[in-house]
């Protein structure tokens, strides 16, 4: 993924400054506003009890019995829901001649809510061992808020906008909690006439982290009269958190929004 973006900025760089020479000077200024929402996931190289201790202020909590036989489980994606605005900046020549493409500065804030990381722990795959089933789950669950910013180079083709660019963001996570949760399963008949099912869950203060984040936005718009447009962007990269003095690396991060956007500037498409 590294080496893909490395590549996409030499081939966004070469576009630009080829066409240089045909961009009269000028100041970029805002021309539209917007609102999004969609899904961010974060997809990490690793994910384990040492991650979720690391995240945990009271390390010690997270801790597996070492007299229980635990098959494990990571799940490595976090999926939070996501919602923010946008501001879109133009120049005064924003279309590359030589090319036909349209400049835009995208630049967003973003709230997401629901994140959840988990790894599980549980001795189900043995039952002739031990009949009673146990489960034992570590979530850290958090919300995050970031700062997004994008270059992109837009194809208009009617009321069509396509466009793809380089952006990148930076973000703290909020409310971060980390819950351990303890379950219990006992059959019929091996300790009592009935089944007995206990749950159990601990709260635990986790710590803040910081986000960075580089991705390729892929961008359509559609146009609806002279001002409107409603937008759908995907995003796809790479990421990094700080967390307590500790780096974790998100090998994928992948991001889906849908929107609508005002134009201040007057605008007729397909012209």
């Amino acid at each position: 993924m590294k080496t893909t973006i490395i590549a996409f900025v030499c081939t966004l760089l070469s576009l630009t400054v080829g066409a240089q020479n045909e961009i009269p000077s000028g100041s970029w200024s805002i021309s539209s506003i917007g609102h999004q929402k969609g899904i961010l996931l974060d997809r990490y190289n690793t994910m384990s009890i040492d991650w979720m201790r690391a995240h945990t202020r009271n390390e010690d909590v997270v801790a597996v019995e070492d007299d229980v036989d635990y098959e494990v489980m990571n799940m490595a994606s976090v999926t939070g829901q996501q919602m923010g605005i946008n501001l879109g900046l133009t120049a005064p020549a924003a279309r590359l001649g030589k090319w036909g493409l349209l400049r835009e500065i995208r630049i967003a804030a973003t709230v997401v809510t629901g994140r959840e990381a988990m790894v599980q722990y549980s001795n189900t795959e043995n039952p002739y061992i031990d009949p009673i089933e146990k489960s034992l789950i570590f979530c850290l669950i958090d919300n995050e808020i970031n700062l997004a910013a994008a270059y992109l180079l837009k194809k208009r083709m009617w009321k069509i906008d396509l466009g793809l660019g380089l952006g990148g963001l930076i973000g703290t996570n909020f409310n971060p909690e980390m819950l351990i949760i303890r379950n219990s399963y006992t059959p019929s008949g091996v300790e009592t006439q009935n089944p007995v099912y206990t749950s159990t869950t601990d709260y635990y203060r986790a710590y803040h982290s910081i986000f960075g984040r580089a991705f390729i936005p892929v961008t359509m718009g559609m146009w609806l009269g002279k001002k409107v447009e409603l937008l759908a962007e995907g995003r796809v990269g790479t990421g990094i958190e700080w967390v307590n003095k500790n780096v974790h690396s998100i090998g994928t991060t992948w991001s889906g929004t849908v929107g609508v956007r005002w134009h201040f500037d007057m605008f007729v498409p397909g012209k």
